[in-house]
């Protein structure tokens, strides 16, 4: 899959060992998803935090309520201390 990430570099995004067709679509549709709402698909770039703290803000926090935001960004700063 071809894509320009945020900074408008034209980047390239390659998976494989899907045992089915259905997989591998299930697994673009995803990327797919992670690409419009601006979520860095290279996770191998990304370390863990980085990620979890990005899907938060730009994903989850627009379909919950801002008391339940704040429970789950607690609950990833646990979850990332505990990961080091």
């Amino acid at each position: 899959m071809n894509f320009q990430d945020s900074s408008g570099h034209r980047t390239r995004k390659w998976e494989s060992g899907f045992t089915t067709k259905r997989q591998a679509e299930n697994r673009l549709g995803e990327l797919l998803t992670q690409i419009e709402t601006g979520l860095n698909v290279n996770a191998s770039h990304t370390a863990f935090g980085q990620f979890l703290n990005e899907w938060l803000e730009r994903y989850v926090s627009k379909r919950v309520r801002g008391s339940t935001m704040d429970g789950y960004r607690q609950r990833a700063k646990h979850i990332v201390d505990g990961l080091g």
